[in-house]
């Protein structure tokens, strides 16, 4: 032991080694019943490498490892939460935009993202009944061509073939073919018009129609497809007038 000098109140101080070398410093004082008090410490010298390693390093970096770990953690999270959802979006409008129009996708996720999912299922479903209804649309227009191009076929054939064998008849067989020309034209005007049919007034405006009256012309208009049936068509003469409010196009084609 070393020792290193005395101090105004009996304390006495030194330094020194154990046998493993380790250094260690002590200091002792004698008390007034002739014991000694002694402390000794073990000296860890620490250079300012050693102050920055162990005091702001080792620390600094637990704390990255810490923070790295909890940002991969949010965002996997986050991928999960909001890349998994919008994947899903995306494939399912790729699909709607090819013609499948029953896909829908789960509402799912952050709350803008579940909106997002919400709105596009509204979208398929608002885009499927437009394609069906435009569908359906032309079925019926395609139905309805069929009457007008018969009646004007048939009647044109009978002044052809000189069936109307009056003036009277071959003018009534023209005003025939006039009246369902302009209605065909109609008919192909309503092809034109596909978005009216996504509004619910389908019907058109009203206007007073005679139901007699356009009966009886219908029947008159069908009149060579039924002999091409071999059907017969009568209707009754005492037929009342029966005004109503409609379209008389809509009335015909029903």
């Amino acid at each position: 032991a070393e020792g290193l000098g005395d101090t105004a109140f009996g304390l006495r101080f030194g330094r020194g080694r154990d046998t493993s070398g380790q250094q260690w410093q002590y200091s002792v004082r004698a008390l007034n019943d002739s014991r000694l008090l002694a402390v000794a410490v073990v000296v860890n010298p620490r250079t300012a490498l050693g102050l920055f390693l162990q005091d702001l390093f080792w620390p600094m970096l637990g704390a990255a490892a810490i923070g790295t770990v909890l940002a991969l953690v949010l965002a996997t999270w986050l991928a999960r939460s909001i890349g998994g959802p919008l994947s899903q979006m995306a494939t399912a409008a790729g699909r709607i935009a090819q013609g499948d129009y029953a896909q829908r996708v789960d509402v799912r996720g952050p709350r803008e993202v579940a909106e997002l999912a919400g709105a596009l299922n509204t979208m398929a479903v608002a885009v499927r009944s437009a394609q069906q209804t435009q569908r359906d649309f032309l079925a019926n227009v395609s139905h309805d061509l069929k009457t007008p191009l018969t009646s004007i076929r048939g009647f044109a054939q009978a002044i052809e073939e000189g069936a109307a064998d009056s003036p009277e008849a071959v003018q009534r067989a023209a005003i025939v073919i006039r009246e369902e020309a302009e209605r065909l034209n109609r008919l192909v005007a309503d092809l034109l018009d596909l978005a009216r049919l996504e509004s619910e007034d389908v019907g058109g405006q009203g206007a007073p129609v005679d139901l007699a009256g356009l009966l009886r012309a219908q029947i008159e208009r069908l009149g060579p497809r039924a002999a091409d049936k071999q059907v017969r068509l009568e209707v009754s003469p005492a037929l009342p007038q029966a005004l109503v409010s409609g379209n008389a196009d809509r009335l015909a084609q029903v």
